[in-house]
């Protein structure tokens, strides 16, 4: 399916996809709000447009083209209602809900913004601190407020009260040559950082001593995890030398590859 996009629209999303950007609001699943930016290099706009419009029209949905913040758009018929525009020869956003729209703006008015490179004082102040403790220039990198919905879910269950005082969350991670990921936690005491911190150092022995890790050949990976708290603040990482990175890929693409071969039917008369 990739070749036949590739193909077709000449664009290859696994060599020419240079960042992509994902923003969703807090009621995002409610309300169909959310938006993507993409950077890459080759993009041919006509090609593109043309694809989508004759895969929507196998759906009986079409494009309506308009125009928004000086940008050229365009928008499906059906629901749930997708739009997009690109917003340089190399860049394009695709969402709903509004948020497209207000991308747009947000960049008309300021052209040199570039949502993945901002530095943290342009971004949401609440996330401020800690973009900045995780840094902008990891290959894969997102920050959330973690809603006071979720928290309060976490809180109903003894298990999760510490998880349940994470108010801001953060991830980086990069995987060339070695993969080095980590995984940042604001929460709303020095207590219930540590206690969360002391949850995942056990959930981390218990899982080295799981059967069904240890037969997946997971355990010499999680030796590599290290767990800390300081002030308010979890951190948890996983630092994995090349080797170690491209055995762990390695066995990923044959998870995924026995995943998805399909399975001989079962005798008859069993289910």
């Amino acid at each position: 399916m990739v070749q036949t996009f590739a193909e077709r629209t000449g664009f290859d999303p696994f060599t020419q996809v240079d960042r992509v950007t994902v923003a969703f609001p807090e009621n995002a699943r409610d309300k169909d709000t959310f938006a993507v930016l993409l950077a890459a290099h080759g993009l041919d706009a006509n090609r593109l447009i043309a694809y989508i419009r004759e895969r929507l029209a196998e759906k009986g949905d079409d494009l309506t083209s308009g125009k928004q913040a000086g940008f050229l758009t365009w928008t499906t018929h059906q629901p749930p209602i997708l739009e997009g525009a690109f917003l340089a020869k190399d860049e394009v956003v695709v969402g709903a809900g509004g948020f497209p729209r207000a991308i747009m703006e947000r960049r008309a008015a300021s052209p040199s913004t570039a949502p993945s490179t901002a530095p943290p004082a342009a971004l949401e102040p609440e996330l401020a601190a800690l973009i900045g403790a995780l840094g902008v220039h990891h290959e894969i990198w997102g920050a959330a407020v973690v809603p006071a919905s979720t928290r309060e879910r976490l809180l109903s269950d003894p298990r999760f009260h510490a998880a349940a005082s994470v108010r801001r969350l953060g991830l980086a991670v990069d995987l060339d040559p070695e993969l080095d990921a980590t995984v940042l936690a604001d929460l709303g005491s020095d207590a219930d950082a540590a206690a969360l911190a002391r949850e995942a150092q056990q959930a981390v022995q218990r899982a080295k001593a799981d059967p069904k890790l240890l037969l997946l050949g997971l355990p010499s990976f999680l030796e590599r995890v290290t767990v800390a708290n300081q002030g308010p603040r979890f951190s948890l990482t996983l630092r994995l030398d090349p080797q170690k990175t491209r055995e762990l890929l390695g066995r990923v693409a044959s998870w995924s590859a026995l995943a998805s071969t399909p399975r001989p039917p079962p005798p008859p008369g069993f289910p």
